[in-house]
């Protein structure tokens, strides 16, 4: 092996090489059992001269470390004993290790082996699976790299996809079947199930034709964007899911964080932007125009539920993990969103508790000052909090509005300034500023001096609706007692 090829070897250990320069090798290295051996060799004079630089460490137990040496030493067997070098790779090498980078190699821990020689076992079982680890598909340099397969099948025609497979830009994936997970190495993930068709358009770009796919994206990467035939949605950050139906209506489900949705169909139309956030999910049209709010789809994408006890908001409501540290006038103030806040789970009624309403109570259109009801005592209930308080008044909008539905029923709001200040105590989250004075400033407003009133509907027994006016220096709220879990 002349000195040049070991340099090559070496560069491509330390990814210094292009990325044509690293397809060319690989493709040696899967037939050339020599050249796979040395690099072996190298991979490990390499991992021994990091370990004597860095001092002696203790030794660090890795599960499979003996046959991993067994493995290779097959492998140099099956070598001297073969008149020609073998043109597929053995199957019994390591068969479910997955492997690092080189990167991730030199920084990690090396073991001791019977023969006494300081080895790195991943860094051998790097050079091993290199005989077969899957190239990329045609088209350029890959810009993703398929993670797991899932009982995939592709279109005909498709070329096949094992897990490493490199996916330059401009590829569509036409999978027919199952699922795929790709990772782009910015920490985008997207995991695609068919029938769907997925172009990978560019590093920060994907036009999803048809199916659906879900995607995570880490802050390093705001930006992501799904593209489908009518919309671009561009995360901020988040989990979310996309799903194209074959008459290319659009569904896009939050589950994290929050996304825009930017119509794009159609030149010369009026474009617009629809923000989502989690607990949301919509359904747009073929030109981008949202034509109906959904529950997210936590099945189906596979997400996790991080909304406890809440199964979705619409339009202007916006769920909060946390509370804001205050909810007094001017404490929390926006022009075009409500909040929504877990306040305290399973509390138990010590007495009687006067309400403003009790569920369901279809067609309620104001909290009238009037308005009691009592839940008794011993009931156990989670107490949620709606809150608007605008900003400013804005003449060209009258309110905003949007719904709540909950996993379990509803069983009173209390939407009166003075039953909501008298039950803080007893509901309001820890370590979190109310408004106590004026009992005028809270609840749900009634018209007067020719604004509007507050509407409130309920959604059967599990849902409520509410339309706020824009009463400047005044704060909407309702508090709605849920049906602790069981």
């Amino acid at each position: 092996m002349n000195g040049d090829m070991n340099a090559v070897l070496v560069a491509y250990l330390h990814r210094e090489l292009s990325d044509a320069q690293m397809a060319q090798l690989e493709a040696r290295l899967r037939s050339d059992l020599a050249l796979a051996r040395r690099l072996i060799e190298i991979a490990s004079e390499e991992a021994t001269l990091i370990r004597w630089a860095r001092g002696v460490h203790k030794a660090q137990q890795i599960d499979d470390a003996e046959s991993a040496l067994r493995a290779v030493e097959d492998l140099q067997a099956d070598a001297r004993q073969a008149r020609e070098p073998a043109q597929n790779p053995p199957a019994k090498i390591f068969p479910a290790l997955r492997f690092p980078t080189w990167g991730d190699i030199t920084g990690m821990g090396t073991v001791w082996l019977g023969s006494g020689v300081v080895l790195s076992v991943l860094a051998i079982a790097i050079g091993a699976w290199l005989l077969w680890r899957p190239g990329t598909l045609p088209g350029g340099p890959a810009i993703a790299r398929v993670t797991r397969l899932e009982e995939a099948t592709w279109a005909v025609g498709h070329p096949a996809v094992r897990e490493g497979t490199g996916i330059p830009a401009h590829w569509e994936l036409n999978l027919k079947s199952g699922a795929v997970e790709i990772a782009y190495p910015s920490g985008v993930t997207l995991r695609l199930t068919g029938p769907s068709r997925l172009k990978m358009s560019d590093s920060m770009h994907g036009l999803l034709e048809l199916g659906q796919v879900a995607a995570y994206v880490p802050s390093p990467a705001i930006g992501y964007t799904i593209d489908t035939p009518s919309l671009a949605v561009r995360d901020q950050g988040t989990r979310f899911g996309v799903r194209v139906d074959p008459k290319a209506v659009t569904e896009v489900h939050v589950f994290e964080g929050a996304v825009e949705a930017k119509s794009s169909a159609g030149e010369g139309r009026l474009t617009r932007t629809q923000p989502l956030t989690m607990t949301q999910a919509a359904r747009f049209d073929t030109i981008g125009k949202l034509i109906d709010w959904l529950p997210p789809d936590y099945d189906s994408f596979a997400a996790k539920r991080l909304a406890p006890g809440v199964v979705s908001t619409s339009e202007n409501v916006r769920w909060l993990l946390r509370p804001p540290p205050s909810l007094e006038r001017d404490g929390y103030s926006s022009d075009d969103t409500m909040i929504l806040v877990l306040e305290r789970q399973d509390v138990i009624l010590p007495l009687d508790l006067r309400v403003t309403f009790k569920a369901p109570m279809n067609g309620t259109k104001s909290a009238y000052d009037s308005n009691t009801a009592v839940l008794p005592a011993g009931l156990r209930v989670d107490s949620y909090l709606l809150h608007f308080n605008a900003a400013k008044i804005n003449p060209n909008v009258t309110g905003i509005g949007g719904n709540v539905k909950f996993e379990r029923p509803i069983v009173g709001v209390i939407a009166r300034g003075d039953q909501l200040i008298n039950s803080d105590s007893a509901f309001g989250a820890p370590g979190v500023q109310y408004e106590i004075g004026d009992a005028k400033i809270r609840g749900l407003k009634k018209a007067s001096g020719g604004g509007g009133s507050d509407v409130l509907i309920f959604s059967g027994r599990n849902g409520v609706g509410i339309h706020c006016d824009s009463h400047r220096g005044s704060v909407s709220e309702l508090r709605i007692l849920v049906e602790a879990k069981l």
